[in-house]
C-alpha cells in the first residue's frame, strides 16, 4: 500500500514537471546547462513545492510534526547521513504551512491521533513527494557545479556530471558529512560548555540509540531509559554574542530579533525541561508539548531570569518583553528553498508543540547572516584563529611559549612585513603554520547558488596559493627581524576553514603536511592532529 502511495506521488509530480518542461521548451526530451537549466529547475522546484503544500493541507501542522517525528528513519535515508536530516526538515517545513486544524485527542495526558490505513497512504504519498523535491534540489546543486541536466518524460530531471565532477562532488559531500559542527555556518567553531552563563543547549539529530533519561529535580528517578533520536548538545554562545554585539546596528532587524529569540530560548532550555518535568519526549521527538496558557507562563519566568549576556543580546535586538519574545518565535515560518527550518511553535487550539530541534537548526542557519564585514567580521576572524590555536595547544603539536607567542605576530624581514601568523604549532623538528579563513556558510551556499559556490572556491584557492608562497619563503628564510625558525628542519603550512569548501581540484601543495588537504576543515585538522600524523 505504501509503495503504491509513493508511486502515485511520483507519477503526479512527474506529470506537473513534464507539462511545464513541454510548455517551456516544446520538446519531449532535452539536455540543458548553465543559466537555462538553473532557471528551469527553479521554476520546477516552485511548482512541486506548491503541490506538496496542497497535499499537506489535510492535517494540522501539529499533527504533521507528531506524525513525521514517528516515521521510520529509512523513509528519508540516503547515501549520506545528512540526507535524512535534510529531507525530514524539508517535509516538516512544508507541512508547517498547512492551515488545517483539529484532529487531536488526549490519552493519558499524551497528545495522540487516530490513524487509519488511508492516513498512512497520505503520509507516505507526502513523504515520497518530499523526496522527489529533494532530488530536484540536488539536481540544482549539480547544475550549478557545471553538470548538464537531462529532462525526459519518463523520469525526474537527471544531472549528467562528468566523472571528474562526480568525483569532486562526492569527495566534498563525504567531507561535509564528516565535518559537521554546530554553529560552524557562522564562520567559527563552537566550544563545548558544561553550562556557564553564556551556554545554550541545542538538540542534534542522531541515529536512534538507548539513553538514560537524566534525573529531574526532586526524588531520584529509577534510572529510566528511552530511545533517543535528539541529543542535547551544550556549547558556549558567548563568542557569538560578542561578534553579534559588534554590529553597530542590525543589518536586518527581523533576523536580529530571531537570532536573539532563539539564543535565549536555547539558553533557558534546561529550565523548560527540568522545572516542568519534560525531558524524555524531547529526547524521543525533539519537541515539547504544552498547553497554551502554560507556555506563556514559562516564557515569562524564563525572561526574568535571562543571564546578563543574553539580556544584552535582547536589548541590542530590540526585544522589550516576554510577550514580544513569544510573538517572534510564533512568527518563525520555515522556508524550503533555500532551506530554513520552521515553524518553531506549532499551535492548534490549546495544544502547542515547541520544536526544540527546529529552533536549534534554524539558529545554526540564521547565525550566518552576521559579521559579514567591518569590525564584526574582524572579531569573527580573530575568534576563529583563537579556536584553531586552542586546537593546536591541546594536541601533540602544542608549541613551547617562545614559539606560541609568535601567534598573531606580523613577521618581518629586512624591515618589510611578510605575513601574520594565525595559528602555530610544532612537533619534534617540524613547524606547522596555519592560515585561518573564517568562511561563512549561508543558506544560498547550502542550496548550491552558482555565484556563491564559485566565490567561495575562488577565495579558498587564492588563499592556498598565497599561503604556499609565504611558507616557501619562510623555508628559505627561516630567520628574520623578529622571528627565528632555524631550529626546525621542516616548515609546513595549511589553510583551515570552519567547514569544507567545494573545489573542483584541491591543489596538491608541497608545503602541506602529508595526510592533510591544502585547504582543510577544522574537524579534518583536529583529526589529523589527534592521529599524531607527521
Amino acid at each position: 500500500m505504501t509503495k503504491r502511495a509513493a508511486g502515485t506521488a511520483v507519477v503526479e509530480l512527474q506529470a506537473l514537471v513534464n507539462q511545464h518542461v513541454k510548455r517551456s521548451k516544446d520538446v519531449r526530451a532535452i539536455v540543458l546547462s548553465g543559466d537555462d537549466v538553473a532557471e528551469l529547475l527553479t521554476e520546477l522546484i516552485s511548482i512541486v513545492e506548491q503541490a506538496l503544500t496542497r497535499w499537506a493541507s489535510i492535517y494540522s501542522p501539529v499533527q504533521w510534526l507528531w506524525t513525521l517525528r514517528r516515521v521510520d528513519p529509512s523513509v528519508f535515508k540516503g547515501d549520506l547521513s545528512t540526507t535524512f536530516g535534510y529531507d525530514l526538515a524539508l517535509a516538516e517545513t512544508i507541512s508547517g504551512h498547512s492551515t488545517a486544524r483539529g484532529g487531536a485527542r488526549i490519552a493519558s495526558n499524551q497528545l495522540a491521533y487516530v490513524l487509519a490505513e488511508s492516513d498512512a497512504a497520505r503520509v507516505w504519498r507526502f513523504c515520497a513527494g518530499v523526496r522527489y523535491l529533494s532530488n530536484l534540489h540536488q539536481t540544482y546543486r549539480w547544475a550549478n557545479k557545471g553538470a548538464p541536466v537531462r529532462f525526459a518524460k519518463r523520469g525526474p530531471p537527471q544531472a549528467e556530471p562528468s566523472d571528474e565532477l562526480r568525483q569532486a562532488a562526492y569527495a566534498y559531500d563525504q567531507r561535509m558529512d564528516a565535518s559537521s559542527s554546530y554553529l560552524a555556518h557562522s564562520g567559527n567553531i563552537a566550544i563545548p560548555d558544561s553550562g556557564g552563563d553564556a551556554a545554550i543547549t541545542a538538540f542534534i539529530q542522531s541515529e536512534p540509540f538507548i539513553m538514560r533519561v537524566p534525573d529531574l529535580p526532586g526524588p531520584p528517578a529509577l534510572k529510566a531509559e528511552t530511545v533517543t533520536r535528539y541529543v542535547p548538545h551544550t556549547v558556549d554562545f558567548g563568542p557569538y554574542i560578542k561578534v553579534i554585539l559588534h554590529e553597530p546596528t542590525p543589518r536586518d532587524p527581523s533576523i536580529a530579533k530571531e537570532v536573539a529569540a532563539l539564543g535565549c530560548l536555547l539558553s533557558a532550555l534546561y529550565e523548560f525541561l527540568w522545572n516542568h518535568r519534560q525531558i524524555s519526549g524531547a529526547l524521543q521527538r525533539g519537541y515539547l508539548r504544552w498547553r497554551r496558557e502554560k507556555l506563556e507562563q514559562v516564557f515569562e519566568d524564563a525572561y526574568t531570569r535571562l543571564p546578563a549576556r543574553f539580556k544584552k543580546l535582547v536589548a541590542w535586538s530590540g526585544i522589550v518583553s516576554a510577550v514580544e519574545w513569544i510573538d517572534i518565535i510564533k512568527g518563525m515560518r520555515g522556508m524550503s528553498w533555500p532551506l530554513v527550518a520552521g515553524p518553531v511553535l506549532r499551535i492548534d487550539d490549546d495544544e502547542v508543540l515547541l520544536d526544540l530541534y527546529s529552533a536549534s537548526v534554524r539558529l545554526n542557519t540564521l547565525i550566518s547572516d552576521f559579521a559579514r564585514d567591518g569590525e564584526a567580521a574582524n572579531t569573527r576572524s580573530n575568534l576563529f584563529e583563537l579556536r584553531v590555536q586552542g586546537l593546536l595547544d591541546e594536541s601533540p603539536w602544542q608549541a613551547p611559549t617562545t614559539v606560541r607567542n609568535m601567534r598573531g605576530l606580523t613577521l618581518r624581514l629586512g624591515g618589510k612585513h611578510l605575513t601574520d601568523i594565525d595559528a602555530i604549532g610544532c612537533k619534534d623538528n617540524q613547524l606547522l603554520l596555519v592560515s585561518c579563513k573564517s568562511t561563512i556558510y549561508s543558506p544560498q551556499y547550502d542550496a548550491g547558488d552558482f555565484r556563491v559556490i564559485r566565490n567561495r572556491e575562488s577565495l579558498l584557492l587564492g588563499a592556498i596559493r598565497d599561503w604556499e608562497k609565504k611558507v616557501t619563503f619562510l623555508q628559505r628564510n627561516p630567520v628574520g627581524d623578529n622571528y627565528d625558525f632555524s631550529n626546525f628542519d621542516l616548515i609546513e603550512g595549511v589553510v583551515c576553514t570552519p567547514l569544507p569548501v567545494f573545489v573542483m581540484h584541491m591543489p596538491d601543495v608541497c608545503t602541506t603536511p602529508k595526510g592533510l588537504l591544502s585547504g582543510c576543515s577544522f574537524v579534518e585538522l583536529e583529526s589529523w592532529l589527534g592521529n599524531g600524523t607527521s
